[in-house]
């Protein structure tokens, strides 16, 4: 009887026991969990909060990779401004040379022109000048082929005891000494040849008589 009762006893402290140790395991499972939740919390916070990182590291990449791009934009547009205002002054350059070169040959080109009339008047007074002559050398030709046919048609003087020169060569001419013209009387038409001959020069003048006809004397 006595082992029966200890046998319970014992049964009952091992029921005991077991229901204090039920609870106590329910109750670790259950902070475990509780524990396990948090932990998966924090993790997904963790890992939306690396995502997010992740993200806003890559924005902030794309975002200096893009104010790069954007400077080297500006570098590229600053130096085609330069690069045209310099192909402007150049430009301008040469567009300021080309009119100075124009301006040059323009005056070359007058300056040419002047020279060629001033050449074609000289060369017109030079033929004018040499048509005068040419008039003046056949009038004078014509003249001393007049003297020359006059002198011929005179008859020869008849022979004389010695003159002076003055009447002598007039009475060669075929004409005596005019007399001397008297005050107040009209002055005659006179022409005077000239003749050279070498390094002799003879001079004639000739006296337009009241028919029309010369006659020479001497000077």
């Amino acid at each position: 009887m006595k082992i029966n009762s200890l046998s319970v006893f014992a049964a009952l402290v091992g029921l005991g026991v077991l229901l204090v140790i039920v609870p106590c395991a329910r109750s670790d499972d259950a902070t475990d969990w509780a524990n396990w939740q948090a932990q998966a919390q924090r993790d997904r916070e963790q890992a939306e909060k690396d995502q997010q990182d992740r993200q806003n590291w890559q924005n902030q990449i794309a975002k200096d990779q893009k104010d790069r791009e954007d400077w080297y934009n500006q570098q590229a547009q600053a130096q085609k401004e330069r690069d045209d205002w310099y192909n402007q002054q150049a430009q301008a350059q040469r567009d300021r040379e080309q009119a100075e070169k124009d301006r040059q040959e323009r005056e070359a080109w007058q300056n040419q022109i002047a020279k060629d009339q001033q050449e074609r008047e000289e060369w017109y007074k030079q033929q004018a000048q040499a048509q005068r002559d040419y008039e003046q050398a056949q009038r004078d030709r014509q003249e001393r082929e007049a003297w020359q046919n006059q002198i011929a048609q005179a008859p020869p003087p008849a022979p004389a005891a010695a003159q002076p020169a003055v009447v002598l060569l007039n009475q060669l001419a075929g004409q005596a000494a005019p007399p001397p013209p008297q005050p107040g009387a009209k002055e005659p038409n006179t022409h005077t040849v000239t003749i050279y001959n070498g390094s002799q020069i003879t001079q004639t003048t000739f006296v337009m008589q009241g028919d029309g006809s010369w006659h020479g004397v001497v000077p």
